[in-house]
């Protein structure tokens, strides 16, 4: 699909592409008609299944080939409404985020974006905003320094409308000031909307280049735009690495736990959680009539896996203690037999 839009390449192998489309679209029919058909051993039925956002999503990453196929026995070969459908086939490099169930950093990252929702909102508000204000004032400082036009004669009109086409003066006319359209607005910026791009890639510290201040005023503005946009995308970009980090530190933990309560297997030693004693089943079948000793009871056992947690734990750093130190003892032995041997 990408390297199709190579002309160098489509040109040179496009049976290649055509086999692979072939191929590709067949195997994505073959897996969403096998889900379709098993989707009530899921628990959901047909119609769950084919109105599921990412199931959509995957229906319309193949149905178009099966369109345009029928539109071309029809007859249709470049007709607008065969470019579209060729448009919506675009839709299937959205299967890629389906990755994301295999991926946990995808999975954290969508979920940290998530519960982030709100400062995000904050964020989007606070551009749009800074957005509007800073086009407009930018707008209207650079204005400033055009030149009337109703006040310049014909000869000034033409020197001015040369120095401004030549690339030299950089969009300043030297006798006349700022390179402005016929509306008396600057070239760079010759409408409120217009800025709107500068504005937006200024506040993101993207900075692209194309466009930029040419006035000493227009530039105290720029600047005031850049430190602006600083302080309202780190703030709510913050809160997002937070909730990230702590996604990530409850994932970490939840894969840590779900390894401690599996048993642990080493070279001569087996380690569990659970105590070889059927006391812990005991315990939990008791049923005490008194309410305090039933809430104790419940606390006991349930501070019982975190008990056993933290053995596990220590005898995992005592088995490493004991094996460094077998490995030290061996190395140094080693090292005093060499010492021998060359003495």
């Amino acid at each position: 699909f990408v390297l199709e839009t190579e002309p160098a390449i489509a040109e040179a192998i496009p049976e290649v592409f055509q086999v692979l489309e072939v191929l590709c679209t067949s195997i994505f029919s073959l897996e969403y008609s096998t889900r379709l058909a098993v989707c009530d051993q899921g628990g959901i039925s047909a119609r769950q299944f084919i109105f599921a956002p990412m199931n959509v999503l995957d229906l319309l990453a193949i149905l178009p080939f099966y369109v345009e196929l029928l539109l071309r026995r029809a007859g249709s070969q470049d007709t607008p409404v065969l470019r579209a459908f060729r448009a919506v086939r675009l839709i299937r490099v959205v299967r890629v985020l389906k990755l994301g169930r295999y991926a946990s950093g995808i999975r954290l990252t969508a979920q940290a974006l998530a519960a982030s929702s709100q400062a995000l909102s904050v964020l989007v508000f606070l551009l749009s905003m800074g957005t509007v204000l800073f086009s407009s004032v930018l707008f209207y400082a650079e204005k400033l320094s055009c030149p009337d036009s109703d006040d310049m004669t014909q000869g000034d009109l033409y020197a001015y409308a040369q120095e401004c086409a030549d690339s030299y003066n950089r969009g300043v006319s030297p006798r006349f000031g700022l390179c402005c359209t016929e509306f008396d607005a600057p070239n760079d910026f010759p409408s409120i909307t217009a800025a709107t791009w500068w504005t937006m890639v200024t506040m993101t510290s993207v900075g692209y280049g194309e466009v930029h201040p040419r006035t000493v005023l227009g530039k105290c503005v720029g600047s005031l735009v850049m430190l602006t946009g600083m302080v309202v995308i780190a703030l709510p970009v913050a809160i997002v690495g937070q909730n990230f980090q702590e996604l990530y530190e409850s994932h970490t933990m939840d894969m840590a736990r779900a390894a401690a309560n599996s048993r642990t297997h080493a070279p001569g030693r087996t380690w569990a959680l659970v105590p070889g004693s059927d006391i812990l089943r005991k315990l939990g079948q008791l049923r005490p009539t008194d309410p305090d000793v039933k809430d104790a009871l419940a606390s006991f056992l349930s501070a019982l896996p975190e008990v056993w947690e933290q053995r596990e734990q220590l005898m995992r750093e005592r088995r490493y203690g004991f094996q460094k130190q077998n490995d030290f003892t061996q190395r140094f032995s080693n090292l005093l037999e060499t010492m021998e041997v060359a003495r």
